[in-house]
């Protein structure tokens, strides 16, 4: 199996905290996995080790209107990108249950976290499918403690090797809280305020645009998902 990559060089110039990236990223939820040693098993293409730290996310005010699915479809575009107001927490928790997440129910949690540092929580969930299949260990065989407590698989300790580069310094796992944080504010200094910041992150998480693209198809079915249920 592929092993995980460690941070290119100019990553470790520009950053100075724990980096994340896939170690090896899982297929969707319901594919046959193949179990490795150390980390999931990866999709066609590869995650470069990326910074958790540097730049500030602008803090960002939101009312209680959730933004109209309408107006969500396109996820390379700023407006969407940095819409915090997109999906209500019951919503996230809702698409968490469906998938058999452990993290179901931390649904208030991740909305005050993306509405605190202004981030689309259902592009978040997207990255979370593609990452760790939400962390649902009977759907994917591969995942080891550090998959689910690290669901976005930030590196917090270049350190250590293999799929250990997912737990902190100390080698306790993060908290969901602290790998959610680190995923978002990642997304955000990658992005940095492109057009396209989907795109542009994508140019640094990954090796090729795949990643993105699969991003986008998790992104879309989701959304899809949220209009039903605002239908019903």
């Amino acid at each position: 199996m592929t092993q995980v990559n460690s941070p290119s060089q100019w990553l470790q110039n520009l950053f100075t905290a724990p980096t994340p990236s896939s170690p090896q990223r899982p297929a969707a939820p319901t594919a046959p996995i193949v179990k490795p040693q150390t980390a999931p098993p990866a999709a066609k293409d590869q995650v470069t080790p990326l910074s958790a730290q540097g730049k500030s996310a602008t803090h960002v005010s939101f009312g209680d209107e959730l933004t109209p699915t309408s107006q969500l479809k396109n996820i390379d575009s700023k407006a969407v990108f940095y819409d915090a107001n997109a999906v209500s927490a019951k919503e996230i928790d809702a698409i968490l249950k469906h998938y058999g997440s452990p993290h179901a129910g931390k649904g208030s949690e991740m909305l005050a976290i993306s509405q605190e540092m202004g981030i689309n929580p259902l592009m978040m969930l997207a990255i979370m499918q593609q990452e760790s299949s939400y962390g649902n260990t009977n759907n994917n065989k591969s995942l080891g403690p550090e998959n689910v407590a690290n669901p976005w698989s930030v590196h917090f300790n270049e350190g250590a090797k293999g799929i250990n580069k997912l737990r902190l310094k100390d080698g306790s796992l993060p908290s969901f809280s602290q790998s959610y944080k680190a995923a978002v504010r990642t997304m955000i200094n990658l992005a940095n305020e492109s057009a396209t910041p989907l795109t542009q992150a994508g140019k640094k998480y990954s090796t090729t645009a795949s990643w993105t693209n699969a991003i986008q198809t998790h992104y879309a079915t989701q959304l899809r998902r949220v209009e039903k249920m605002r239908a019903q």
